[in-house]
């Protein structure tokens, strides 16, 4: 009696495989006839793709990449944006001093009354400028800031 479970296991499996090369042989005689009639396109093995998958790279390929944005041409439109290089004395000076330079003398930016420039330091060209070569300049006085940062009224 133990030993019925075991032998039903063992003719089961064999029945499975005699089945599966069965199916097998049907499949390969049927493209056989299919290759014959030229109606038969064997799978490409280097694309077995799942259909989300397809879809995925079909979506990819309609869609064009994003525009390339490097950080130069952030900065360049940035300063623009600010009107940097059209300051007085910004003449000749690289986006890359500019930016630092207004973003540090943040004090001057606040305090002038008058027009903000670029000032660089004695015997520098603007070509050769580093951040801490130019500073920021105004050409008014400077409002007395309260400790919150605001300007006093009056």
């Amino acid at each position: 009696m133990e030993a019925l479970p075991i032998v039903l296991v063992v003719v089961a499996l064999a029945i499975a495989g005699w089945l599966s090369q069965r199916q097998r042989r049907k499949m390969d005689e049927y493209r056989k006839q299919l290759e014959a009639q030229g109606e038969f396109v064997p799978p490409d093995p280097q694309r077995k793709l799942t259909r989300a998958q397809r879809r995925v790279e079909e979506f990819r390929a309609s869609v064009p990449p994003p525009p390339t944005t490097s950080v130069e041409e952030i900065a360049r439109a940035e300063a623009e944006e600010l009107g940097l290089p059209s300051m007085p004395g910004a003449e000749g000076l690289d986006v890359a001093v500019l930016l630092p330079v207004w973003r540090r003398d943040e004090d001057i930016r606040t305090r002038c009354s008058g027009q903000i420039g670029y000032e660089i330091a004695d015997g520098i060209a603007p070509a050769e400028a580093t951040p801490d070569d130019v500073r920021l300049v105004c050409d008014g006085p400077l409002a007395d800031v309260e400790e919150d940062g605001n300007k006093p009224p009056g």
